[in-house]
């Protein structure tokens, strides 16, 4: 099983929604089973600390990174990501100037998309997802 964990530029009520939708034991999957948590969820996390220490942990654990950066963060993250072997998703940066309901109903009409084009990349590889949805 895959598991999808989304850093602090996203609300944890994200991760609430996307949950509630998750295919139950004999409903029809996705793409592939999969499980979605906020970083504020994880033991051992230390929010004072930021992210970036944490990153080898979730790397250890084969997760995905799901997060919100601006491009100029994005480029110091995909090299701590690389260096960690850590895939992850990038939402566009607009997407943090919705509201969470917004963005709430964006991730939902992309996650399947974003599931599959995900959930089999190589160690420290990354897709995008752009304002309109389409990721790549």
């Amino acid at each position: 099983m895959i598991t999808y964990t989304f850093d602090t530029s996203l609300s944890p009520r994200l991760t609430g929604c996307l949950r509630m939708l998750l295919p139950e034991d004999g409903e029809p999957l996705i793409v592939v089973k999969h499980d979605v948590i906020h970083i504020s969820e994880e033991a051992g996390f230390e929010p004072e600390k930021g992210i970036a220490p944490f990153l080898p942990t979730l790397a250890k654990q084969q997760r995905i990174l799901v997060t919100c950066l601006s491009a100029s963060k994005r480029k110091l993250v995909n090299e701590a990501l690389a260096e960690c072997r850590l895939s992850a998703v990038h939402l566009a940066d607009s997407f943090s100037s919705l509201s969470v309901l917004l963005q709430a109903s964006k991730l939902i009409a992309s996650w399947e998309h974003i599931v599959e084009k995900s959930y089999r990349l190589r160690d420290g590889a990354c897709v995008s997802v752009s304002a309109n949805g389409k990721v790549t």
